[in-house]
């Protein structure tokens, strides 16, 4: 059995010298549901917990990965039905992108 090197904290010097170094970057595996576990520092300090909502976007080669505050989705269904009263439709929206977008 290989011995690890300690430091002072105590800690696995090697673990502690690949955190150093990759501090901003992350392998991670797919599972076989193609599920990706975020770290439990990275939700803690972003406040996400289960049931939280991300947002995906793929930029040419990579994938960015969002959280949604739960006042903007709270913002968004309000806004939903503030549209439903106004009986916009989403052919309406869809003809209105296009308008837009000419």
């Amino acid at each position: 059995m290989a011995q690890k090197t300690l430091c002072k904290e105590g800690k696995d010097l090697n673990n502690l010298m690949n955190s150093l170094i990759n501090e901003d970057k992350m392998i991670k595996t797919i599972s076989k549901g193609y599920q990706l576990t975020i770290p439990a520092d990275l939700r803690n300090e972003l406040g996400m917990t289960i049931g939280s909502k991300v947002d995906i976007e793929k930029k040419n080669n990579t994938l960015i990965i969002k959280p949604i505050a739960k006042d903007t989705m709270k913002e968004m269904f309000n806004e939903v039905n503030r549209m439903k009263t106004m009986n916009v439709t989403p052919s309406k929206v869809v003809n209105m992108k296009r308008e837009v977008y000419k």
